[in-house]
């Protein structure tokens, strides 16, 4: 591996390569001697990792945004914090020579998070993707006078955040079990918190950014009105 990004290969082109049958690997095309290599360096491949990681566990996916729009394009923690201060389709373009939106987003599932700073696991487990809908269970008190269902739609809601946040949640990786257990769970979320609370305390919410914005009911989602399980988090599936 380290052959090939000492001639500047892209890290998921290297992977894929090597992991393909000899039959069909496309043949290696030795450069001309005019022509300058340049080795990746290992700390900024790190970076371009640990940026696109980033992406997927908090916003869901990838990113290969050609803009340097902090808050939209670029996390206020990667600029601020981490000092990234080059577009998202720069650090894209150190890793592969496609997009990476091609890639199952699942990689993210086995980075090594205990070797990250203590720092960045606070900071990844604020926002993790496919958890946002949840805040108004976490950071709203219990409403007053619901009624007997509505309490155990509230139990429901209240175990998923109880529990250690699991990739089989996560909105990149979610576990086809969740929406037939479930339905499409931001979509019931969003609708019983705007049954269970009030509107002024949602927008509250939204103005602190807490919630990117006010939930928007949809007649659709009726799957909470069932809920009865309470979520449990596998020992396997824990991110952090």
């Amino acid at each position: 591996m380290i052959g090939f990004f000492s001639q500047g290969n892209p890290f998921f082109d290297s992977i894929f390569y090597i992991g393909l049958e000899d039959a069909k690997k496309p043949e290696i095309i030795e450069l001309p001697s005019s022509y300058t290599v340049v080795p990746l360096n290992p700390i900024v491949l790190a970076q371009a990792l640990f940026y696109q990681y980033f992406m997927i566990l908090t916003r869901g996916s990838i990113s290969d945004e050609d803009s340097l729009t902090v808050g939209s394009a670029i996390p206020n923690f990667l600029k601020s914090v981490m000092g990234y201060d080059k577009s998202p389709k720069h650090y894209a373009n150190l890793l592969s020579t496609f997009q990476l939106r091609k890639i199952d987003p699942a990689w993210a599932k086995f980075i090594p998070l205990k070797e990250l700073g203590r720092e960045c696991v606070n900071r990844l487990g604020l926002g993790v993707a496919g958890y946002r809908l949840l805040n108004p269970f976490k950071l709203l008190p219990k409403p007053d006078k619901l009624t007997k269902e509505q309490e155990i739609y509230y139990s429901v809601a209240i175990s998923f955040i109880s529990q250690p946040a699991s990739w089989d949640i996560h909105s990149a990786t979610r576990d086809p079990n969740v929406l037939s257990l479930y339905g499409p769970l931001n979509a019931n979320l969003g609708n019983l918190a705007l049954e269970i609370f009030k509107k002024e305390d949602l927008e509250r919410l939204v103005s602190r950014k807490s919630l990117f914005k006010l939930p928007i009911f949809d007649e659709s989602a009726t799957n909470y009105k069932s809920w009865n399980t309470l979520w449990v988090t596998s020992g396997t599936s824990q991110i952090f």
